[in-house]
């Protein structure tokens, strides 16, 4: 498919809500089946024996769409869209076979050789590692808790400096982590549980108050969603700019929601809104750090309390004291949280 066939179609509504399926349904994957069943559907009718069993054996064994897909989908639909009110429509079966087609499509344009020179395949490679890395879903949302906030932690050496930081932070966002971190969990759990049938019929779509939350609590839900929402001119603009590099999501990191109105916001990829309990949150906290105080350091002290406090909790008495391993260190005397990259670090490829 021509690619400026495919930025025309990729504009259409049907193609919208069809995009935010396949997006919701990367928190509950086992609904995926139900598409891929429709998919096969359209193939049967519309194409040969021949060519159905090799697609149907090829679904088979992997998903309907790569989640880099369609962040890349993503990315050309919103460029190409012409902004508008959102409307929730009756999805056919059709524009489940001819969407997934657009994915691929665009799949198969940016995998064109001409886009992957030495350099660029060895970028892409790294980003791909990275980007599939798997990462437990709970350990995600308990371990900031369980560091920042729980009492079950004795932070032994950061105690005031990280007191300091908690001040700060509810100064400059007009919230506390706490409610932070509670927020980013109520909006994880509507997004997991909340949509355990998802429909192509309309409406289902869910504004983002509660009816069973207070007044305060929905100022908050509306404050943070506001805070994960991209600009939609910055969003659009930065879509059009990056439409060729097929690596390149970091507005959806940074901003993981999408509004539809309506209080009605969608996540572009459950990774994304995943990180937003700890990976995005240390660069939060750290924007709230004094000048004088080495962020790095600090969170690490912190990460050290709760490696402590997880071999204690497991093993009790009998397990040896843990210890620093050289990877974990990065100068003299001076140690840093495993989860940043030293500065000195360089990618196995060259």
């Amino acid at each position: 498919m021509e690619l400026e066939k495919i930025k025309t179609q990729i504009g259409k509504e049907n193609v919208l809500q069809m995009m935010i399926i396949l997006s919701l349904l990367q928190f509950d994957k086992s609904q995926t089946k139900n598409l891929q069943n429709i998919y096969l559907e359209e193939i049967n009718r519309l194409h040969d024996e021949k060519i159905c069993k090799i697609i149907e054996k090829e679904i088979s064994r992997n998903i309907l769409c790569s989640e880099q897909g369609i962040l890349t989908a993503w990315k050309y639909l919103i460029a190409n869209r012409n902004e508008r009110l959102y409307k929730e429509r009756s999805l056919a079966k059709t524009d489940v076979y001819n969407t997934v087609n657009l994915i691929l499509a665009l799949q198969d344009h940016l995998h064109n050789p001409k886009f992957l020179s030495q350099e660029k395949l060895e970028s892409y490679l790294i980003k791909n590692i990275i980007f599939n890395s798997n990462k437990d879903d709970r350990l995600e949302i308990v371990r900031p808790y369980l560091m920042y906030i729980s009492s079950e932690v004795k932070r032994t050496k950061a105690s005031i400096e990280f007191d300091k930081v908690l001040s700060n932070f509810k100064k400059t966002y007009q919230y506390s982590l706490d409610d932070y971190l509670l927020i980013i969990f109520v909006f994880f759990l509507r997004y997991s549980f909340e949509y355990q049938t998802i429909s192509l019929e309309t409406p289902w779509i869910l504004s983002i108050k509660s009816t069973q939350l207070g007044e305060i609590a929905n100022q908050l839900l509306v404050k943070i969603a506001n805070e994960l929402v991209a600009n939609k001119e910055m969003l659009k603009t930065w879509s059009e700019e990056s439409c060729e590099l097929n690596w390149d999501f970091r507005m959806f990191y940074e901003k993981p929601l999408f509004d539809i109105g309506d209080y009605r916001v969608i996540p572009f990829n459950k990774k994304y809104l995943l990180s937003q309990f700890y990976d995005s949150l240390l660069f939060k906290m750290q924007s709230c750090t004094d000048k004088k105080c080495d962020f790095n350091a600090l969170n690490g002290y912190i990460l050290e309390d709760y490696c402590t406090w997880l071999v204690k909790s497991l093993g009790g008495e009998n397990i040896k004291k843990y210890k620093i391993i050289e990877e974990f260190k990065y100068k003299k005397n001076q140690r840093k949280s495993p989860v940043h990259i030293p500065d000195h670090f360089e990618p196995p490829f060259r």
